[in-house]
């Protein structure tokens, strides 16, 4: 159980990491020509409205993405860290 537990939550964790680095792939590749290094910095320190002023509303749907692949990857490491421990604790418990 807890083997495919661990299973599943890398799965989830690689597949939204590699949504997080497609969506930021088309975030720069949809920003303009002198500004692609600076959306990129954007939209790391999520700072979605000057985003949208330098790039334009086009831009939203992969920002969007980019935030919820971001949480779901993070989610996942903070499960994997809580299993972690109960794996330990039963570990050494018993």
């Amino acid at each position: 159980m807890i083997a495919a537990l661990t299973g599943v939550l890398g799965a989830i964790a690689v597949t939204a990491w590699l949504v997080v680095v497609y969506s930021a792939v088309r975030v720069v590749t949809i920003a303009p020509a002198g500004a692609k290094l600076a959306s990129l910095g954007l939209l790391v320190r999520r700072q979605f409205a000057a985003l949208y002023r330098l790039s334009g509303e086009a831009i939203v749907p992969h920002a969007n993405r980019f935030l919820l692949a971001a949480m779901a990857f993070l989610g996942c490491l903070a499960c994997g860290m809580v299993l972690a421990v109960v794996l330990l604790i039963d570990r050494f418990a018993g």
